[in-house]
């Protein structure tokens, strides 16, 4: 989510991409991997920034092998390009 009395999402998604990119190598290391969840836009002041498929699938081929989409359509049910997005992740 955005940091406190913050109100830019596009550096809080970079955050969060910076992030997920120095933790990717421990990840792989360790052989886990790393689940994106696109969370409805409601809750993106406090629980997430990531708020569609093609956010979270961007940010995916960004950081490649080990990561992945987890898909909830209780966040995900008004995402107008959902079923392409869908389509696209595989």
């Amino acid at each position: 989510g955005l940091a406190a009395g913050e109100r830019d999402l596009v550096a809080a998604r970079a955050r969060v991409a910076d992030a997920l990119g120095e933790l990717m190598p421990a990840a792989r290391a360790a052989g886990v991997a790393l689940g994106l969840e696109p969370l409805h836009p409601m809750y993106a002041a406090d629980r997430s920034c990531l708020n569609t498929f093609a956010q979270c699938l961007a940010l995916c081929d960004d950081l490649g092998e080990g990561s992945g989409i987890v898909a909830d359509l209780y966040h995900c049910w008004w995402d107008p390009k959902l079923e392409q997005q869908i389509a696209r992740a595989g």
